[in-house]
C-alpha cells in the first residue's frame, strides 16, 4: 500500500471515529509521510494526540512498583594474568547473592550453576525466573542486602 492510499484509509477511519465517538487520538508526526506529505489527505487535518484509558501499557519495573532501591552495578576486575575471578566473601557488600536463570534449552541453567557455584554459601539458587517475585517479597522485608544476578541466553543472531 502506498502512502497516499494509507493516508486516505486513515482519513476515512478518522472521520468514522469522530462520527461515532466524537474524538480520535492521532499523532500527526507519525501519520504524515516524510516525502510528499503535503500531497496526502492527512497533511492538513488537525489532530489531537491524547491517551485513552484503560489501555495496554508496558509493565512497570518490579523494583519501582515495590519501592526497592537499586544499588549501583557491581564491577568485577580481573588480573592481567588470569581471567578467573575469585569471590571473596569478606569483601562482598551483599548478604545474599541470588542467581536466577531463564532458559529453554538448558544453556542458561548450566551457566547459572557455574556463576552460583563461585559464590559458595552466600548464593541462593540457581532459581527459575518465575520465582523472582516471591524472592523479592521475601527479602524486601528484611534488613539484608542482596544482589540479583539473572542469566539468560539468546539464539540465532541474539
Amino acid at each position: 500500500m502506498d502512502h497516499h492510499t494509507a493516508s486516505n484509509s486513515f482519513a476515512d477511519f478518522y472521520q468514522e471515529e469522530i462520527k461515532q465517538r466524537g474524538k480520535c487520538p492521532a499523532d500527526w508526526v507519525w501519520l504524515v509521510p516524510p516525502a510528499g506529505g503535503s500531497m496526502t489527505s492527512v497533511f492538513h487535518q488537525e489532530m489531537l494526540h491524547f491517551i485513552i484509558k484503560p489501555q495496554y501499557r508496558p509493565v512497570v519495573d518490579m523494583w519501582e512498583e515495590l519501592g526497592i532501591s537499586v544499588p549501583s552495578p557491581v564491577t568485577v576486575e580481573t588480573s592481567s594474568t588470569s581471567d578467573v575471578v575469585q569471590f571473596e566473601k569478606e569483601k562482598c557488600i551483599y548478604d545474599k547473592i541470588i542467581v536466577c536463570y531463564g532458559s529453554e534449552t538448558g544453556t542458561s541453567l548450566k551457566y547459572a550453576n557455574i556463576v552460583g557455584g563461585s559464590f559458595g554459601d552466600n548464593c541462593v539458587g540457581p532459581l527459575q525466573m518465575n520465582e523472582v517475585p516471591s524472592l523479592i517479597k521475601l527479602y524486601s522485608g528484611s534488613n539484608e542486602s542482596y544482589l540479583l544476578i539473572v542469566v539468560t541466553s539468546t539464539f540465532g543472531k541474539g
